[in-house]
This record gives structure tokens, sequence and C-alpha cells, in this order.
């Protein structure tokens, strides 16, 4: 059974509308964008223009956008599987509260090298730095390293 027209065209325009204000530049537009894509509703899926329009907002701190870009890096969707870069966005949305973010982020600790956790954690400091220059230079949370 297929869904009903109006439901059609509202995913439509919701997409179109997400569209016009992810390109003016706004965080949350660009994720909902992003989502879009990534669903394919009122829209033709693409994983590679979803996983775009999600990195934007993920770069300048938007911690919903910044888990998601964890999960797809973590699966591969739009991009290649890079569980290390997966731990980096996981554990920058931890830091700002997102639980998911840090039980995803603990469950990639025991596949990932030490010196790749120091490395993402390295990065992540420099990123929250950055994101917050007034804010003491101190790493996001982040689980113990395997024995």
């Amino acid at each position: 059974m297929s869904p009903p027209l109006q439901a059609i065209q509202n995913d439509k325009e919701a997409a179109r509308w997400f569209a016009l204000a992810a390109k003016q530049g706004l965080a949350e537009a660009q994720y909902q964008y992003g989502l879009v894509l990534l669903q394919g509703r009122g829209v033709v899926q693409d994983y590679k223009a979803a996983f775009g329009w999600i990195e934007k907002p993920a770069q300048r701190g938007y911690a919903k956008a910044q888990y998601s870009l964890g999960e797809l890096y973590r699966y591969g969707t739009g991009t290649v599987i890079d569980k290390a870069r997966a731990y980096l966005w996981f554990n920058l949305a931890a830091a700002q509260g997102v639980d998911a973010a840090a039980k995803a982020r603990d469950s990639l600790v025991w596949q990932l090298k030490p010196e790749q956790i120091a490395a993402m954690q390295e990065e992540a400091r420099r990123m929250s730095h950055a994101a917050n220059p007034g804010a003491p230079a101190r790493a996001p949370a982040s689980p113990p390293t395997a024995p």
C-alpha cells in the first residue's frame, strides 16, 4: 500500500524548505536536510549528499549532527567505514550531553588501537577548543582504554 498523496506532497514540501534553509547556513536545517536525503523522504535518497549536509553542522559543534556523523562513519554510509572518526564524532557529541553518543563511543573502544584513541581524543580537544576558544583546553570525557 503506497502512502497517501498528501503525505508525499508534505515530504516534498518539507524537503524543499529544509534545502532552502540549509543553503542559508542554518545548522538545524542542514542537519534535517541531511536526514531527509539519508531517508529519501520527499527526495531521491542520496547517502553521499546526506553525509555532506550532516557534516556541515557537525563541524560547527551541533551535537545531534555530530552523533549522526559518527553513525555514518561507523557504518560507512555516504563515506568509507572509519571507526576512529566515528569515535571522534561520538566523543564530541557525548561531551555535549548526548547519552547515545557516549554509549556508541564506548562500544568502539575495543575495536580501536590505543594510539587511534589517543589521536582522536587529541583531535576532539582541538576541535572542541576551536569551537569554544574561552573554554579550558580539556578533552571531552572518554572511556578507559582496553587493558
